[in-house]
């Protein structure tokens, strides 16, 4: 089935979360999140987006560049691709300028173009983009249909310092990481999986891991202060 015939309805999802925009929801199901227009429980043919978990770390890449373009000074409209789905057809976002309240404010639109033509937009102020990526940190997470112990585990792991995260690939310092965790005393008692399980799953999993990681980040008092002043 091609990806733009695809149905995806909010009751199967593994969570669904609604976003500051009328009937824009995003939902986790298992190996992908979709995020877009929903009508009637379902998400309406052409107006969504989905990325694979493994496809996550381009739509970070542009969450980057567009927090860069909503707190920085260049006003200049800014235009770049995300990726290209299985049936050809381009996600993309737009950062342009909007007058309000005779103030210059900063807006993105994400898009999606089918041979040439722009087939589905959603809109973004620095507010409800904050919303977004706040909430995508939550189906990630949902999307890998984890155990709760496995889910308690990436949560734990993810405030790591990402100097240890870049190197869990390495079995000793992945070794290390789950040994940090049950450590903990509440962890204690509560080891269902063998620790090799829980290796195997940093090593697997170690990009969306560090991918969660930034998106905790972003979300820090010292890195929002500037954000905040700019809110619209």
């Amino acid at each position: 089935m091609a990806e733009n015939d695809e149905q995806f309805l909010i009751a199967e999802s593994s969570l669904s979360l609604a976003l500051e925009i009328p009937h824009i929801f995003m939902s986790a199901y298992p190996g992908f999140i979709v995020f877009g227009q929903v009508n009637l429980n379902v998400f309406e043919k052409n107006n969504f987006f989905k990325f694979g978990v493994f496809e996550i770390y381009k739509l970070y890449l542009a969450i980057v560049n567009i927090l860069n373009f909503l707190t920085g000074q260049n006003n200049e409209l800014n235009k770049d691709l995300i990726l290209t789905n299985e049936s050809g057809d381009n996600y993309f976002w737009i950062g342009s300028n909007l007058v309000r309240n005779n103030e210059l404010c900063k807006i993105v639109k994400f898009g999606i173009e089918k041979q040439d033509n722009i087939i589905f937009e959603v809109h973004f102020s620095l507010k409800n983009f904050q919303n977004f990526f706040f909430c995508l940190r939550k189906l990630i997470i949902t999307s890998l249909c984890l155990k709760q112990i496995e889910i308690d585990f990436i949560q734990f792991v993810i405030l790591l310092p990402i100097e240890k995260l870049s190197q869990i690939d390495d079995q000793k310092v992945a070794t290390e990481c789950v040994a940090l965790f049950f450590k903990d005393s509440k962890n204690n008692g509560s080891i269902i999986l063998s620790n090799q399980s829980f290796i195997d799953l940093l090593i697997y999993y170690q990009e969306i891991i560090v991918i969660l990681n930034k998106l905790v980040s972003i979300q820090v008092p010292n890195y929002r202060k500037n954000i905040m002043k700019r809110i619209v």
